[in-house]
């Protein structure tokens, strides 16, 4: 009986934990195109980004990759990774959470191509 009440603890915990969700990324750009993602277990100083990653896209070519939370999805610009300003600005095309699906268009990423 004592091994029940660890395994239940544990269970609960897990169905009151936020779920990740999984973010469906298209390119919709005629040129390959640097990401970078930045969920909400990303810290706020530029020496560690913690669970930040980026990847190429190559022009027509969609990624699945996991969101914790709210996740901020940028674009490189001019050689550089979209900063903690541009995060801290962000519009709500370059936010996204749960399952969504998003494209790069024009170099920016946004939940609807126009």
């Amino acid at each position: 009986m004592r091994h029940k009440l660890p395994v239940v603890t544990t269970l609960a915990m897990f169905a009151f934990a936020p779920a990740a969700g999984a973010v469906t990324l298209t390119n919709l750009d005629g040129n390959s195109v640097q990401i970078l993602v930045c969920d909400e277990n990303c810290p706020s100083d530029d020496e560690y980004w913690g669970s930040a990653f980026d990847f190429w896209l190559a022009p027509g070519e969609t990624k699945t990759f996991a969101c914790s939370g709210e996740c901020f999805v940028g674009s490189y610009y001019d050689g550089h990774s979209p900063t903690l300003g541009d995060m801290a600005v962000a519009d709500d095309d370059e936010m996204f959470s749960g399952d969504e699906h998003g494209y790069i268009q024009n170099g920016f990423a946004v939940h609807t191509p126009k």
